[in-house]
């Protein structure tokens, strides 16, 4: 029991729920065979939104809302919290939430400290990054991950902003979405103790270094798993040139919510 109410223990992937979702995907158009990832990360949050009774996402580098819109097509009905500190982006997830009381903007970025950094901002939005992008990576999306210009923002703490944003928009089951390119983990560190109000989480993690000081896939399965958290799906996020996977992409679940 949590929060006053009965969890089932989470098993992986039972078999009823596999077809039901496939049909459905495919009638969304969210099933390519040419991106099999697209596949299994519907799939696994499908099972976690479902299984843990998610009320809310907190979706930490939302960019332009990408990932509201993917759950919103999976039949996510609850709230989602985007954080973004690029100001451009901030303007296209206001324009777009306007007149949605479930999507809630919140303009700043998350860290293991509070006050501000300076934000990498790219050529592609998608792959901006308080980490500066490494030079002959070699991994396909140097051309994207050209600094274009630097803006200073603001950056907090999860777990001094999670009371905060539970008292105001009334959830029990968040979920936590990082996108941050190369600053999960400290977004991780910064959410403390509190990392256990969240029944789950999805995260990135690099085999190949796209950031300076970004750690590796290996370091941050790591840390993850020692903050209570256990994998349900790892799949690849960033397979670029051909025969070359860059980044994983992982979703997790707190371990007591997981069978034995």
């Amino acid at each position: 029991m949590r929060n006053g109410i009965e969890v089932e223990p989470l098993v992986t992937r039972p078999r009823k729920l596999i077809p039901r979702v496939w049909k459905k995907l495919r009638s969304l158009r969210l099933v390519d065979r040419r991106f099999p990832e697209v596949f299994e990360e519907a799939l696994a949050l499908q099972e976690v939104f479902t299984r843990c009774e998610v009320d809310a996402v907190f979706d930490v580098g939302a960019n332009e809302g990408q990932f509201r819109r993917r759950v919103e097509r999976l039949g996510f009905r609850g709230k989602v919290i985007s954080f973004e500190p690029d100001p451009d982006c901030v303007a296209v997830l206001t324009a777009a939430s306007k007149g949605d009381p479930n999507w809630i903007i919140e303009p700043y970025g998350l860290g293991d400290a509070e006050g501000s950094l300076i934000l990498n901002r790219t050529k592609a939005s998608g792959m901006n990054s308080f980490l500066q992008p490494t030079s002959g990576s070699g991994t396909g999306f140097e051309a994207w991950m050209e600094v274009k210009g630097r803006v200073e923002v603001p950056v907090r703490r999860l777990d001094a902003e999670i009371e905060r944003l539970q008292n105001k928009h009334d959830f029990k089951r968040p979920f936590l979405k990082m996108d941050t390119q190369g600053y999960d983990g400290a977004v991780i560190r910064g959410a403390g103790t509190e990392l256990q109000r969240f029944v789950g989480l999805q995260t990135e993690m690099s085999i190949q270094p796209f950031y300076e000081h970004m750690p590796t896939m290996v370091e941050h399965l790591d840390l993850v798993m020692k903050r209570g958290f256990r994998p349900i799906s790892i799949f690849k996020s960033r397979a670029f040139p051909p025969l070359r996977v860059s980044e994983m992409d992982g979703v997790f679940v707190r371990s007591d919510l997981q069978g034995n």
